[in-house]
C-alpha cells in the first residue's frame, strides 16, 4: 500500500512539474464591437466601438493539444441609440478551453468557455428620447453579466497570438422601461473583438 502511495505521489509530482513548465503569462489588448439585442424590436440599436486590455495566463498540456487560458480584462461594451452612446466599462473574467493544432512556429487554435462581467464604471440609467410602442423612457444597465466565449486565432513564434472572439451574452445586461411597465424589454449583449496577446 505504501508503494502504491509513493508511486501515485511521484506520478502526481511529475504531472504537476510538466504542467507547470507549460504555464505562461502575458498581456492582451484589442478592439470591441458590441451591440445589444432586446427581447422585442423596439429600438434600432447600432454597434459601439470600445477596447479591452489586461493580463492573461495560459496553461497547455504539451507543445500542442488541449489547454486553458484565463484573463482579467478591462473591457468596454454597449450600443448606440440614435445620437446617444450607451456604454459601460466592465471587469471581465473569461476562462476558456484552448486547442492548438500544430507544434510548429505557427499554431492555429480554437477557444471556448464561459465569462462573467462585473460593471465597474459608467451610468446605471440612461434617459432616452425614443417613443416606440409604448414610450420606453429609460434604459438601465445591470451590474453583472455572464455568457459564453467562442474564439479562433493563430500563435506565431510561441510569443504572439492574434485572434477574434465572440462574447455571446446569456444574461440580460440591459432593460428598457417606463413608469407603467417597469419590466418591459430586456436586452442581451453581443460583442465581437479582435485582439493580440504577447506571452512571456
Amino acid at each position: 500500500m505504501k508503494r502504491v502511495k509513493i508511486i501515485m505521489i511521484t506520478v502526481l509530482l511529475m504531472a504537476v512539474s510538466g504542467v507547470h513548465s507549460q504555464i505562461r503569462i502575458g498581456a492582451k489588448g484589442g478592439i470591441n464591437i458590441s451591440n445589444v439585442y432586446f427581447s422585442k424590436n423596439v429600438f434600432d440599436a447600432n454597434h459601439s466601438v470600445g477596447f479591452n486590455v489586461g493580463p492573461v495566463i495560459e496553461l497547455m498540456f504539451g507543445e500542442h493539444g488541449l489547454g486553458f487560458d484565463a484573463a482579467i480584462l478591462y473591457t468596454q461594451k454597449g450600443f448606440k441609440l440614435e445620437e446617444k452612446t450607451i456604454e459601460n466599462a466592465y471587469l471581465q473574467l473569461p476562462v476558456n478551453f484552448k486547442y492548438k493544432f500544430s507544434s510548429s512556429d505557427i499554431k492555429p487554435y480554437l477557444t471556448a468557455g464561459p465569462y462573467i462581467d462585473l460593471k465597474i464604471a459608467g451610468k446605471d440609467v440612461w434617459d432616452v428620447a425614443v417613443n416606440v410602442q409604448g414610450a420606453k423612457e429609460q434604459i438601465k444597465a445591470k451590474n453583472f453579466g455572464a455568457g459564453l466565449n467562442f474564439g479562433t486565432g493563430v500563435e506565431i513564434a510561441k510569443v504572439i497570438q492574434i485572434g477574434i472572439n465572440l462574447n455571446w451574452g446569456l444574461t440580460n445586461n440591459y432593460k428598457s422601461f417606463n413608469a407603467e411597465n417597469i419590466d418591459s424589454y430586456k436586452g442581451k449583449s453581443v460583442t465581437w473583438s479582435g485582439s493580440a496577446i504577447v506571452l512571456f
